[in-house]
């Protein structure tokens, strides 16, 4: 199995103030091929932040989407159907399979203000829906085809934390772990830039 084909890959991401603290979030990463990995996924997103002192502690709802697909040699990467010791893959083609995330979830946070607001830390806790779907997509050295499909139903806890830090009006960076305590944790880096009036 070929899982560890990039380490990080950007994710632009969109948001709309709608009033009142509501904050609707979309991303998109195109269908571009990089390393033999080409992703199309999206993301949504709307919270809502309630301001609880004048001091900038703050409450935070949110629910969230990841739908779309990712298509990678996964199965049989070029370098297995090269080599004799892997039976499975030898003499075939380079697979394209297919993952699907499909990851629905809630999330609540809470916030505060520290150094005249510009530096924002925050800790939460949410839950998530996962539904992924793998479909294998491998042609072997005899011409049989492979369409094996993995289907999982997940239910998942999360923690997470992290602080934004303000570095002029318009532009901030945030930095940010989420742990699923059942089976891994990502670290996250975000850089913020208001486009607004």
């Amino acid at each position: 199995e070929n899982v560890n084909l990039l380490t990080a890959f950007p994710r632009p991401r969109v948001g709309f103030a709608l009033g009142d603290g509501v904050l609707l979030e979309a991303s998109w990463t195109p269908p571009v091929r990089i390393n033999g990995v080409r992703p199309n996924l999206w993301g949504l997103a709307i919270s809502r932040s309630v301001l609880l002192d004048q001091k900038g502690t703050m409450f935070m709802g949110r629910a969230h989407a990841t739908l779309g697909d990712i298509k990678a040699p996964i199965v049989c990467p070029k370098e297995a159907t090269e080599d004799a010791g892997n039976p499975d893959c030898f003499g075939g083609e380079e697979s394209d399979d297919r993952y699907s995330p499909n990851i629905f979830g809630v999330e609540l946070a809470f916030g505060w203000a520290l150094s005249q607001g510009r530096l924002r830390p925050y800790l939460g806790t949410g839950y998530n829906i996962l539904h992924p779907r793998f479909r294998v997509n491998f042609t072997n050295q005899f011409g049989a085809v492979d369409h094996t499909r993995v289907e999982v139903n997940l239910d998942r806890a999360v923690l997470f934390g992290g602080a934004q830090w303000q570095l002029s009006d318009r532009l901030g960076v945030v930095g940010e772990f989420y742990a699923v305590p059942a089976d891994a944790v990502t670290w996250r880096l975000v850089l913020r830039h208001d486009l607004g009036p």
